[in-house]
Formats: C-alpha cells, sequence, structure tokens
C-alpha cells in the first residue's frame, strides 16, 4: 500500500504546521510537515493532476492570516481537502467548512466535530512520550505493581476538580504534605499528587519527568482526566508501562478508528461526581484477571499503533488516507 502513488496539490496559502516552526523537534508528531509530503506523496503542481488538496495547518491561537480563500477552497471541494488542525480550541471553534474535510487533529474531544470518518487523530505534543517511543524504559511484571490510582498533574480545569473533590471523600485515605503541597493524597489505593507546572515540554532526563515515570511503571491504574484541550497525553503514556488507563473525558484517540482499545476504561460523564464515584469503584473492584487483560492491550496498543505513528506518521497518514471511501481514492 506504501508504494502506491497518491497525487496532491499544496494550495499556496497552506500555512506551516507548528512542528515546522516553533517546535521543530516535535517534527515526527505530525504526519503533514512538507519534508513528510515529499517523501510519501506525489507532489503536483496542477489541481487537474492532484487526488488531494493539502489546505496547511489552522490554529486555535492563529487568525492573523487570511483564511478567507481556504474556507473558500474547504467549501467547494470538501471530499478532497485535507486540512491540520492544532491547538486547544479553547477561543474560538474550528471553522464549519473546515469540519467537512479530510482532517488530522491533534487530541481532540469528542464534540469538536460533527463526524469523525474523516479524521485522522494524532497524540498530543510531549517530550515525555517522545522518549518513550524513541527510547526503553523499564517495564514492572504486572505480579509486581501495586494495585492503586495514580494521578499527578496540573488542576487548571473544573472538570480536574471535581475529580480531586470526589478522591478526597474516599475512605481509606490519608493526607501527605509532599514538596509542600497540602492536596496530595497517598494512601493504599491512591496516589494523587496536584501540581502547578504542566510536563508536557519538560525533557525526560529531568529528575520530576523520571519521578514521574516511575511512578507510572509501579501502579495498576493511571487516571487521565482531560486537560484545558481535548484530551490528556498521559493515556498514551500509561499505555506504555500497561498502567490501565481510566480516561474522564470524551477524546478521540490514535487508531481508535482501526484498533481495539476496549481495554480503555472511559467515563464521558466527567462533570458528575456520581457517575466518577461509580468508575473508580468498579475500578478499585476489578479482579485481577481483568486488570491484568486490560493492561497487557494497553502496552499492545503503545506497541501496534503509538510506535509505528512516531516511527512515521506520514506513511501511517498515507495508509489510512488510501483506506478512505471517498470518491478521490476510485480516481
Amino acid at each position: 500500500m506504501e508504494n502506491r502513488s497518491v497525487r496532491l496539490y499544496i494550495h499556496s496559502d497552506a500555512a506551516l504546521c507548528t512542528q515546522e516552526t516553533d517546535f521543530a523537534d516535535f517534527s515526527a508528531y505530525n504526519p503533514l510537515t512538507r519534508e513528510g509530503l515529499k517523501k510519501h506523496f506525489h507532489i503536483v503542481d496542477k489541481l487537474e493532476y492532484a487526488d488531494y488538496y493539502f489546505l496547511g495547518q489552522i490554529r486555535d491561537y492563529n487568525v492573523n492570516y487570511d483564511e478567507t480563500k481556504l474556507l473558500d477552497w474547504a467549501k467547494n471541494w470538501p471530499e478532497k481537502s485535507i486540512i491540520d488542525i492544532e491547538g486547544d480550541w479553547c477561543v474560538r471553534k474550528i471553522p464549519q467548512p473546515f469540519t467537512k474535510c479530510i482532517i488530522s487533529i491533534s487530541g481532540p474531544d469528542r464534540s469538536w466535530l460533527p463526524s469523525w470518518d474523516r479524521v485522522f487523530v494524532r497524540p498530543p505534543m510531549s517530550r515525555n512520550l517522545k522518549y518513550l517511543c524513541e527510547k526503553w524504559d523499564q517495564i514492572i511484571p504486572f505480579e509486581d505493581i501495586i494495585n492503586c490510582l495514580y494521578f499527578e498533574g496540573q488542576v487548571v480545569t473544573k472538570n480536574r476538580a471535581i475529580l480531586l473533590e470526589v478522591l478526597y471523600d474516599f475512605p481509606r485515605r490519608k493526607r501527605l504534605v509532599a514538596g509542600g503541597n497540602p492536596w496530595s493524597i497517598i494512601s493504599d489505593r491512591f496516589w494523587i499528587l496536584p501540581k502547578r507546572e504542566w510536563n508536557g515540554m519538560l525533557e525526560p532526563d529531568k529528575e520530576s519527568a523520571e519521578s514521574y515515570r516511575d511512578k507510572l511503571r509501579n501502579v495498576r491504574f493511571s487516571l487521565c482526566p482531560k486537560g484545558v484541550g481535548g484530551s490528556s497525553v498521559r493515556f498514551y503514556e500509561s499505555c506504555y508501562y500497561g498502567a490501565v488507563p481510566v480516561i474522564f473525558g470524551t477524546d478521540v484517540l490514535l487508531g481508535e478508528s482501526w484498533y481495539d482499545t476496549s481495554f480503555v476504561i472511559r467515563e464521558p460523564y466527567y462533570n458528575d461526581k456520581e457517575e466518577i464515584k461509580e468508575t473508580l469503584h468498579r475500578v478499585l473492584e476489578m479482579s485481577d484477571e481483568e486488570a491484568k487483560d486490560r493492561s497487557e492491550k494497553a502496552r499492545q496498543y503503545f506497541t501496534n499503533v503509538v510506535v509505528p505513528f512516531y516511527s512515521n506518521s506520514t506513511r501511517m497518514f498515507k495508509e489510512w488516507l488510501i483506506n478512505l471511501d471517498s470518491p478521490a481514492e476510485k480516481n
């Protein structure tokens, strides 16, 4: 399939991806960089020769350039137009004409788009995740890990604050002032460590990043509440270690449309305390056999989906694109 030629026309107003400009060391995170496209697609200079049209990247915070030409293009040829979408989309909504195009998007929430049939999802940026895909880190056998739930991160959103309120009400907890933080919970079933800073851009060799990875490799369950954006990169990092991810949110995952992600525990009603309590009780009461099965499948997902993505994201995108049931595929 990789050898199949796909002809691509790049729009003259197509903006570069942020992974080519502001975060060049994250180029592997985006399948639609110019370098990747030129390597895996046949770039043409005339519309009539193209199977698809690339409109570049739009961002939630980049509204200074004129999107009019791109919007008109998306309205006229949505089935053949490819757009890359970056950002948390807290300030504005994705312009409606773009939602009908073929989309590559980072860490989205399911509510952002009306349909996900023509959407290729990629993980949020994280130096720690990049490290796990490129290096080797110790894995603890399932029998030796601790049967508890772990969360370490910022509490900057309402849903994370609600999750912490529920956790504080659980029995068998004892508070421990760790690192000057009175809100930490350390008990036989919970390791909860709220933080002020975001760890996504921390260098992997920093002490705090190493401490975070050490905890992930030693716990059975990892709480993954959505952050400011649509998802949490913690999900992908947890899968590497086989820490069963418990997602509080409605995010869409890399490979979800073609790979079995039933190992994931989801709580879509992430602002409802009673629903959260039920989910936490279900996790705490899970049998060893079920937890081990989910843990192994999480590791397999990382090996079979996440690693190939970072190895060559453009190749994965191209294979996904060829498989789309679209008129362009039949040309």
